[in-house]
């Protein structure tokens, strides 16, 4: 035992005698080497008052937003043309020091990693200075930001009010260790990741018409920079191969297309809903209308039959009785009806 306890003393003293970089602690210093970033995109100056922009109750929320907006796009390139409050601005490439006047800019670059990697970004001489990260804003003022980046592509945002002093601004990379490198570029490509993937924009449910012609799409995505979930409907012409009606929407349970296509039936959780195809009119056929199992469309288009379950209960929660082998399944007892509804007028 003693023996066991002079060995735990003897590495625990030689793990202190460690400097910090060796252990990768938090308060290692950098070893790594530092990369200058030479060349950013540029927007700017927008047609966006600074003094104004700060003042207001809802500046950061104004700055999420205009970052927002211009990433969803895709990434700029140069040359690409924006139409801001009736001004036509363009990205252009620039020198971090050769920032020229004040007024609110964008700047847009692209840093690679070919694994995960530690390291700062360090911004000097930018005013008014606010970073985004893949859409996601990192710092407030601050011109030294730490990062933790896996491989892959990252996506950087600065939106800045020009130089703060009359020192010209410079921005670089420094790693923690000699192999956090990154290489640095503007151009509008970025690698495939998990994040992108899953935030695709998906098609989880359509319906064909009975004349083949019109399909009815529901898509479901995401925006991180945004924070919110996109789903939406859209009519498509498939004779003119362009869409022809949409509209945000939650996820249906299902759709149909009535037999005479005049009609799109959609079903939002207890809900069913009657969109007419010609006035784009929608109206709330079924309302809260509980347990809606499957539904069909009559072939005359003039109603729907579906499927309504009431709940079987038990005359005491306490006690199951069991009078079939079938009562093992929870639902057995349910009572499950066919009903119909009348396009027209609604009564069941």
């Amino acid at each position: 035992m003693n023996r066991l306890f002079t060995v735990l003393i003897v590495i625990l003293s030689v793990l202190l005698a460690l400097p910090m970089n060796a252990r990768g602690g938090d308060g290692a210093e950098s070893t790594g080497p530092e990369i200058e970033i030479d060349q950013v995109l540029a927007l700017g100056p927008l047609p966006i008052g600074v003094d104004q922009l700060n003042e207001s109750a809802k500046a950061d929320e104004v700055r999420r937003a205009l970052v927002m907006q211009l990433i969803q796009p895709g990434l700029p390139r140069v040359g690409q043309q924006l139409r801001l409050f009736g001004e036509q601005i363009a990205w252009r490439a620039v020198t971090p020091n050769a920032v020229s006047g004040e007024g609110l800019t964008l700047w847009a670059f692209n840093l690679e990693a070919d694994r995960f990697v530690l390291g700062k970004l360090k911004i000097a001489n930018l005013a008014g200075l606010h970073v985004f990260h893949n859409g996601q804003s990192i710092t407030n003022g601050n011109g030294t930001v730490e990062l933790k980046l896996v491989a892959g592509s990252h996506s950087f945002w600065l939106l800045h009010e020009g130089g703060a002093n009359d020192d010209p601004p410079s921005m670089s990379w420094e790693g923690q260790d000699e192999y956090d490198l990154i290489t640095v570029h503007v151009e509008p490509k970025r690698r495939v990741s998990a994040e992108m993937l899953t935030n695709a924009e998906t098609v989880n449910n359509m319906a064909l018409s009975a004349d083949g012609r019109f399909l009815a799409l529901a898509f479901n995505g995401r925006s991180d920079e945004a924070d919110l979930d996109l789903r939406r409907m859209e009519i498509r012409d498939l004779q003119e191969q362009k869409a022809v009606r949409q509209w945000t929407t939650s996820i249906p349970g299902a759709l149909a297309w009535s037999p005479d296509n005049r009609w799109l039936a959609i079903q939002e959780g207890d809900n069913l809903w009657l969109h007419e195809f010609e006035s784009g009119q929608a109206r709330l056929l079924l309302a809260r209308h509980e347990r809606i199992g499957a539904w069909r469309w009559h072939p005359d288009s003039s109603s729907i039959i579906f499927a309504w379950t009431e709940a079987f209960e038990a005359d005491n929660e306490k006690r199951r009785r069991l009078r079939s082998l079938e009562d093992r399944w929870a639902n057995f007892r349910d009572n499950s009806q066919l009903y119909q509804v009348d396009a027209a007028s609604g009564l069941i």
